[in-house]
């Protein structure tokens, strides 16, 4: 039995080597994007011969801003990564090397999309363009099948998905290219290339639409691939150079247009089904079986520890509701905030199904939790009148106590953490989820307390309180990613939650300077808020990949005893 246990573990750790390498969710969105860089080469193409033929010229001007800005963060974030649209480098040298390709071409290629938009353009520019789109767009090509050959090797998404998000992610871009020759042949530039384009670029579509449909087996793509099939079969018998009038290529592009719109709604169905393969098909079924097993100590960490991060939330909105900062989200949100940390409580002490939460066993919890309900109840009804009437008193109220709801939900999720009535989890793991929970708490507690001070609220206590909350952030941050001798902590080795944490340092790096300035405004603020909740939710990510992990990487008593 000793044998077979070493023999479970070196299997499966082997296998996740490659697990944990590039995700099949973060390959789809690669190839999603990058198929997207495609679509903008004609997109752009077009809407630049749209504002020289005057058609719709102000709408036109504005679209091709936003695609040229578009195009070019998305080409530098598959080329090194970009957090912000959820890019990981891909290290591949055939692919790297491409990717610098596409870069070159671009580069003229932009200085004349730049003209045109500042209308400052001459014909040399409009030239250029007609000229030199499909060469960026074959290249940008090029590289979308290299992203998916890559897939192959990188990632657990079946092939086959991988290339009907490239032919999905195609089709965006066919619609551009056949409304960019119909606006060519109405402008009479190049139109005799453009008439000779348009029949083979009509049959590319129609038939990677018709093998789509019989491919798919998921009833929401085939529902979106019908829109699509309908809208195709609206302008399809328009799409004719003695069509091409300038009083009807308007109209033509429109519909074309919508198709790209439906049809991008399907790229995203395709890419979203990729996250579903990497566990089925990589795993042995007795990891599947051990993956399946519930840890209740894992999930109980991470919801106490969340109801840390509510109270410093629903204070946090209190104070911006008050001083009329980015208010109607924060109306909401403290509503929010509030339900979730009754739900969550109510489910520790009565048990929850959706929260898949049973009653406790460990009398001592019990007794504590009717603690934390007493000053709960009354915590609660403030929250919720002072959302309704924006009482001074329940403010007041809030900002009085909600650092001792803070104490009391602090002391639930150690007292959860050192409890030997759920199942074992490594000390490691628990420290882990505990600690990466409270982050998510500080990321409140520090807005929170900026906001105090900013207002001249015990100004010098909170200053001294964030500066604290600040340095706790940025060493466990550090901890979490890197190791810690002190805590006896090894660097992250599971690959996607390092990626995660990653992510969540790249925001701290934009948030924490923020919370030095001692000039905000209101909008300012407003937008400190929006990267305040951003950070919040990436965090969370992390912890629920931490409770995640939980289920797998037990302690080795307790794997020694399910193996025994």
């Amino acid at each position: 039995m000793k044998k077979f246990f070493i023999l479970f573990i070196a299997i499966f750790f082997a296998l996740s080597t490659n697990l944990f390498a590039i995700t099949s969710k973060q390959m789809g969105i690669i190839i999603n994007l990058a198929g997207k860089q495609r679509m903008l080469t004609q997109k752009m193409s077009k809407e630049a011969l749209l504002i020289k033929t005057n058609i719709d010229k102000q709408n036109n001007i504005s679209y091709l801003i936003k695609d040229e800005k578009l195009f070019d963060k998305t080409l530098n974030g598959l080329i090194n990564g970009d957090p912000d649209l959820k890019l990981v480098k891909v290290d591949s040298k055939n692919v790297q090397d491409q990717l610098q390709i596409v870069k070159n071409l671009w580069k003229p290629f932009l200085h004349s999309i730049n003209n045109i938009a500042n209308q400052t353009a001459t014909k040399k520019d409009y030239n250029y363009i007609t000229k030199n789109n499909i060469e960026l767009l074959k290249n940008m090509h090029k590289a979308v099948l290299l992203f998916v050959e890559e897939s192959k090797k990188v990632s657990k998404i079946k092939s086959n998905l991988a290339q009907d998000i490239n032919i999905a992610g195609r089709q965006r871009m066919l619609t551009q290219r056949l409304a960019k020759d119909m606006v060519m042949i109405a402008a009479n530039i190049n139109r005799e290339d453009a008439i000779k384009d348009l029949k083979p670029t009509k049959k590319l579509f129609a038939d990677s639409l018709k093998g789509l449909q019989e491919r798919t087996k998921l009833t929401n793509i085939q529902k979106q691939l019908d829109i699509v099939e309908r809208l195709w079969k609206k302008v399809n018998p328009y799409l004719k150079p003695k069509y091409a009038k300038k009083d009807k290529v308007y109209t033509i592009t429109k519909v074309l247009d919508r198709t790209k719109v439906e049809m991008n709604k399907a790229v995203k169905m395709y890419e979203n089904s990729a996250k579903r393969q990497i566990l089925a098909k990589t795993l042995s079924n007795i990891v599947n079986q051990l993956m399946m097993q519930k840890n209740l100590k894992g999930l109980v960490l991470n919801l106490s520890g969340r109801q840390r991060m509510l109270t410093q939330r629903m204070s946090k909105d209190a104070l911006l509701i008050a001083t009329n900062i980015d208010r109607n989200f924060a109306q909401k949100d403290i509503l929010f905030a509030a339900n979730l940390y009754n739900k969550t409580l109510n489910g520790f002490i009565n048990g929850d199904k959706s929260l898949k939460l049973i009653p406790t066993k460990d009398p001592k919890i019990k007794i504590f939790l009717k603690e934390v309900k007493r000053n709960w109840d009354v915590f609660y009804k403030n929250v919720l009148n002072f959302a309704k009437t924006r009482n001074k008193n329940s403010l007041k109220y809030i900002i009085l106590k909600n650092e001792n709801m803070l104490k009391l939900s602090h002391h639930l999720v150690q007292m959860y953490k050192h409890s030997t009535t759920s199942s074992k989890i490594s000390k490691e793991m628990a420290e882990k989820i505990d600690l990466s929970g409270r982050q998510r708490m500080l990321s409140q507690k520090m807005l929170k307390e900026k906001l105090l001070s900013l207002y001249n609220i015990n100004k010098a206590s909170n200053n001294k309180k964030l500066q604290k909350d600040k340095s706790d952030f940025d060493t466990v941050l550090h901890d979490l990613m890197y190791g810690s001798k002190q805590r006896n902590w090894s660097p992250e080795a599971i690959t996607h939650i390092l990626t995660q944490l990653k992510l969540v340092e790249s925001i701290w790096q934009r948030f924490e300077p923020i919370m030095d300035k001692t000039k905000l405004s209101k909008s300012d603020l407003a937008n400190v808020n929006k990267l305040d909740m951003k950070l919040l939710f990436e965090m969370n990510k992390a912890v629920q990949m931490y409770q995640e992990a939980s289920d797998i990487y037990k302690d080795k008593l307790a794997k020694n005893k399910v193996f025994r």
